[in-house]
């Protein structure tokens, strides 16, 4: 964790030890992204696949997908919950695919 995250951290929530977090200003614009379960996406349908680390401010890794422009949701951007199943076995697909009609450039 980032020292500067560490120590606001610390420092909030010594000075609010009572109060409810919302009361750290800087705290409550920064939020997970993925806490809810997206659309049912194709593993075939997803242009681009990004796993984020945890950061300070969410304890789990953020799962990003990208749809393709030809899908029925036209480039969107979905942040996927990681602990669902239909998240795991969407990126576990993805990846076999992926690696399995792979085009390679000279």
């Amino acid at each position: 964790m980032d020292v500067h995250w560490q120590r606001a951290l610390t420092e909030c929530s010594r000075k609010n030890r009572k109060k409810p977090p919302s009361l750290c200003p800087w705290r409550s614009s920064y939020k997970c992204r993925c806490t809810r379960k997206g659309p049912k996406i194709r593993y075939k349908d997803v242009q681009k696949l990004e796993i984020k680390p945890k950061h300070p401010f969410c304890q789990e890794k953020m799962i990003f997908v990208t749809m393709e422009n030809v899908s029925r949701f036209k480039g969107q951007e979905y942040c996927l919950h990681p602990k669902l199943q239909s998240t795991k076995n969407l990126v576990k697909w993805f990846r076999i695919w992926k690696d399995k009609h792979r085009v390679y450039e000279a």
